[in-house]
């Protein structure tokens, strides 16, 4: 027997009420709850597929340009390089050198003090420069486990001068500084001299010796030819931007330009090598496409990798070395995927291969 009681079924036997409702009616809320949730999830996968198509929209029509005016791009980094080279040239006549050298190219002085107090390299180096204001400075603090165990200025000041910098030293340190405290070093412009013109012959022998193992490993001179050409431009650009930013270039930014050869080169000879050694049916802007992939991955790790070591290195040799190889590598992605890909694609369909 049923009974009906405040709105709410009881089952009743002999006026005897049991307190526990009857579920009749089914709850509606859940339901309408999983339909919103499940729109709402079908909009946002909708708005996702949209902008996916956008994308790759995007991307077909870089890739449908690119595949129809590849030889007008090749022009693009040529241009820039010639406009390096003016850069150069006007750095030539204004410095009588092709580059801004810094106190370790130019000669000048190393003072090194053998201090274990604790102080700002930059403070430092600023307060240096407001006193001889026509001179160069270069401050480092060398540390060991935290603890600074030396100071070393690089100068251009030579000769019984050097000795002026100790009361704004002292000043700047805080401290008194006896002749045991501190040691002088003259690099003279001839040996700076010498020793620059040596570098320059290293990096004429790894472009030499480079052109021979890209003309080993391809065995045809055109391909290699275009490698060589890629990593050029790719120094000449990167020199002429750097002379742009008014940055003096010590030993370690020669050799940063050394570590950009062998970045320049590898990308450029991944992708002559997809190209060249495709598979049967494999088009060579399909290679080329493919070897962008992987070249833009390795491209991207070092970048990244260099940008990080730019923000929170404090060695000025380190900062120098990364701003160098930043520059070098975003300039490498038009020498070799623009440059590079449009002249080796053009030597194959010149030969019908």
């Amino acid at each position: 027997m049923l009974c009906l009681k405040a709105g709410e079924l009881f089952r009743c036997n002999q006026n005897i009420f049991y307190t526990k409702p009857l579920n009749i009616l089914p709850s509606f809320k859940p339901v309408m709850s999983k339909k919103k949730e499940h729109k709402e999830e079908k909009t946002e996968t909708k708005e996702k597929g949209k902008l996916s198509d956008k994308v790759n929209k995007f991307i077909y029509g870089l890739e449908h340009y690119y595949d129809g005016h590849y030889k007008k791009l090749a022009v693009i980094p040529a241009i820039i390089a010639l406009l390096a080279f003016f850069v150069i040239l006007g750095t030539y006549f204004q410095t009588g050198d092709f580059i801004h050298k810094g106190i370790s190219l130019e000669g000048g002085t190393t003072l090194s003090i053998h201090t274990n107090i604790d102080v700002d390299s930059q403070e430092l180096e600023s307060a240096l420069s407001e006193e001889f204001e026509n001179e160069e400075f270069a401050v480092r603090v060398i540390e060991n486990e935290g603890v600074v165990e030396e100071i070393t200025i690089e100068t251009s000041i030579a000769g019984d001068k050097v000795e002026e910098l100790i009361p704004v030293l002292e000043q700047g340190l805080n401290t008194k500084l006896s002749k045991d405290d501190y040691s002088i070093e003259t690099i003279g412009s001839s040996l700076s001299e010498s020793f620059f013109q040596e570098i320059l012959k290293i990096l004429l022998l790894a472009f030499i010796l480079m052109g021979f193992v890209v003309l080993f490993y391809f065995r045809s001179p055109i391909p290699s030819i275009t490698v060589v050409l890629a990593a050029f431009f790719n120094m000449v650009i990167t020199l002429g931007i750097v002379n742009l930013l008014g940055v003096k270039l010590s030993t370690a930014g020669i050799a940063a330009f050394l570590m950009l050869i062998g970045y320049s080169v590898d990308t450029d000879t991944m992708l002559t090598a997809r190209i060249l050694k495709r598979d049967a049916g494999v088009s060579i802007f399909e290679a080329t496409i493919g070897a962008f992939k992987t070249g833009l991955t390795m491209t991207a790790a070092a970048l990244g990798a260099a940008i990080v070591a730019f923000i929170f290195a404090t060695s000025p040799v380190i900062k120098q070395i990364m701003l160098i190889l930043i520059i070098g590598l975003m300039i490498d992605v038009t020498t070799t995927w623009i440059q590079n890909a449009a002249l080796i694609r053009w030597y194959l369909e010149a030969r019908g291969k």
